[in-house]
């Protein structure tokens, strides 16, 4: 419920996110939090330096595990803002099988790619899953506030 309020104000307000380019530009940056954390997770765990290099090969990996889940939540959004009864459940239920499709996605890579235990594995999987959405909670935020502040004359 919070979600579609927040989101019709954003898409009502005027000021930055007025626009459909800087609503796609928002979501994009957000959601590219993701990946960016996960893959800078991993060269952190191989014990390589960060740096460009380093970091591409799994922040494209990233990517490629990301996708279904934020198809899943704009998916979701979409059925919050819908006006039928059994739209809202049906937008939980998509987000929540999003969730669970990329916690085990995010626990396998753990476990293939650093050969980490099933119990090491799920507490980066959460880890990282809850540093995304801070991120992702932060950055919302930050645009919503800016989309209602006035420009000065």
């Amino acid at each position: 419920m919070l979600q579609k309020i927040v989101f019709q104000n954003v898409v009502a307000s005027e000021g930055m996110l007025a626009d459909q380019r800087n609503l796609l530009a928002l979501r994009a940056f957000a959601f590219s939090l993701f990946p960016l954390l996960l893959g800078i997770q991993h060269v952190r765990l191989a014990g390589r330096p960060l740096t460009r290099r380093t970091l591409r090969p799994m922040f494209y990996a990233q990517c490629y595990v990301t996708v279904p889940f934020v198809l899943a939540v704009d998916l979701a959004l979409l059925f919050g803002n819908a006006r039928f009864t059994w739209a809202g459940p049906l937008g939980m239920a998509i987000i929540v099988a999003g969730l669970i499709w990329y916690f085990r996605a995010l626990m396998r890579g753990f476990m293939v790619h650093r050969n980490a235990t099933r119990r090491k594995a799920i507490a980066q999987s959460v880890l990282a899953i809850l540093m995304g959405g801070i991120c992702l909670a932060v950055t919302l935020v930050l645009f919503v506030l800016t989309a209602t502040v006035p420009l000065p004359p």
